[in-house]
């Protein structure tokens, strides 16, 4: 669940694009529905999952500080592997930011100025929430409650709350297999929005997604506080 994440990439571009005040023209063009495709066999799912899906690519419309953007997650190996491009187009302006996910690391980059950042994966963050193993200690440490069931692009999630007073995190999580098809969330004051437009279930994804640009200098940091928009998760 690397929304927070997603949150300093999103702001990213926000501040490039010297936006942060206005608001998009951008037109969502993917509200159409998906036709529901048989779900795989869970029987077969690795224990490292973070998902009840394979794979997949997920297209979301996300809102920050008053601008509309796309989001556009790759997964695979159930979750293990991930990938999440950002595109905004504002004024003329466009930009990109890329984060792909292994197993030690997160990678947030810019692959036109070739540059970008590696945080180590924290697994008491609560970014690394895996809600298909929900247990006590998880629920109890980031106030999790199940507040009931709601349609998502024809999917039927599961909606949970969270409010981590800790580190200032609040908000709802659209559910469905693991993967949060919509989020309404605030990170020290800081208002996001996503919600799923386009789903493809189970489709084979380029191994070259997942892999790290050898181009690209990454600064490493120890958290998400020490990124360049520094929010602490």
């Amino acid at each position: 669940m690397r929304y927070f994440l997603h949150l300093l990439a999103l702001l990213s571009v926000c501040i490039l694009l010297g936006s942060c005040s206005g608001s998009s023209d951008k037109k969502d063009g993917n509200n159409q529905k998906d036709s529901i495709v048989s779900l795989p066999d869970k029987a077969n799912k690795p224990a490292y999952a973070r998902y009840d899906l394979k794979s997949g690519i997920i297209t979301f419309k996300a809102s920050v500080v008053f601008m509309d953007q796309e989001m556009i997650l790759y997964f695979d190996d159930w979750g293990l592997k991930q990938r999440t491009e950002i595109n905004v187009s504002v004024m003329g302006k466009e930009a990109k930011n890329v984060t792909i996910t292994d197993t030690s690391f997160v990678y947030l980059y810019d692959p036109d100025k070739k540059t970008g950042t590696r945080t180590p994966i924290d697994p008491k963050s609560p970014d690394n929430i895996n809600f298909t193993a929900l247990n006590d200690d998880v629920i109890k440490t980031f106030s999790i409650t199940k507040e009931g069931e709601e349609k998502v692009l024809d999917r039927l999630c599961t909606v949970y709350s969270m409010d981590y007073k800790k580190a200032d995190i609040n908000g709802k999580f659209y559910i469905w297999n693991g993967i949060a098809l919509k989020t309404e969330t605030s990170a020290k004051g800081i208002s996001i929005k996503m919600e799923a437009t386009k789903i493809e279930e189970n489709v084979s994804i380029p191994a070259e997604k997942f892999i790290i640009p050898k181009d690209i200098q990454f600064k490493t940091v120890n958290s998400t506080a020490d990124s360049p928009n520094g929010i602490k998760i």
